[in-house]
């Protein structure tokens, strides 16, 4: 609008000043709309995100109440967890903890060749990008992480990034899930709480699985027990 009326100002117009003045004011209203128009666009983005990111741990959530084995339901969260990034090759795993807490084992892996996931078991913790989560509680992003040097068993050769997530249940750590991301994939604060939410999901759920194991292997020595007992008694 600015640019066709300006030649009527200059070279029409008996009053140049006030139709420049006439100008300016049509040039102010129309960058306020501009301006409004791209916050409203902004905040539809972020709602959209926000119950995007919602649905996720939603169905987080519903997946890790269902009664299944601990490899399947974090093979099944791992899944998710990829979804929500939105990369075309999503790649990623979870390790956990061995029970003194020194090294981690791959228990569910994505689009991660064997090479890796066989080099990537009882790895100590000094020695990976996980390490460096599990001493700090924290969401980790690593960019450039193949000139990283606790990045020394990836076989991938094109650069990327990483997102380590820890799981934790009460300020207990039991494992990682590490998130592979394109180069230059940016993670913000919003994708760091976000991540975090479903690392303590994650890290609860793992350790009702190990408590409900555990309490299977007690009642089955009770009932062999028992069994040894009866057996006893009946010579």
């Amino acid at each position: 609008a600015t640019l066709i009326m300006l030649p009527r100002a200059i070279f029409v117009s008996e009053f140049p000043i006030d139709a420049l003045f006439e100008i300016l004011g049509v040039a102010i209203v129309g960058c306020l709309l501009v301006w409004m128009i791209d916050v409203q666009e902004r905040e539809k983005k972020l709602r959209q995100r926000a119950v995007e990111e919602l649905e996720t741990v939603n169905a987080i959530a519903m997946t890790l109440t269902r009664p299944h084995d601990l490899d399947a339901m974090l093979d099944q969260v791992l899944g998710k967890a990829l979804m929500v990034i939105g990369i075309p090759k999503p790649k990623g795993a979870i390790l956990l903890l061995d029970p003194w807490g020194q090294t981690m084992n791959v228990r569910a892996h994505r689009g991660l060749c064997s090479e890796f996931v066989g080099r990537a078991q009882g790895v100590p913790l000094d020695e990976c990008l996980c390490g460096l989560t599990a001493e700090s509680g924290e969401v980790l992003v690593v960019q450039d992480a193949l000139n990283h040097p606790r990045h020394v068993r990836c076989v991938e050769r094109e650069p990327h990034a990483h997102a380590c997530v820890p799981l934790k249940s009460k300020d207990r750590l039991l494992g990682i899930m590490d998130l592979y991301l394109p180069d230059g994939h940016l993670v913000d604060a919003v994708d760091k709480k976000m991540f975090a939410a479903i690392g303590r999901q994650i890290g609860v759920a793992v350790e009702n699985a190990r408590l409900c194991e555990n309490l299977r292997f007690y009642a089955w020595k009770i009932s062999e027990a028992q069994e040894d007992e009866r057996k006893r008694i009946a010579r």
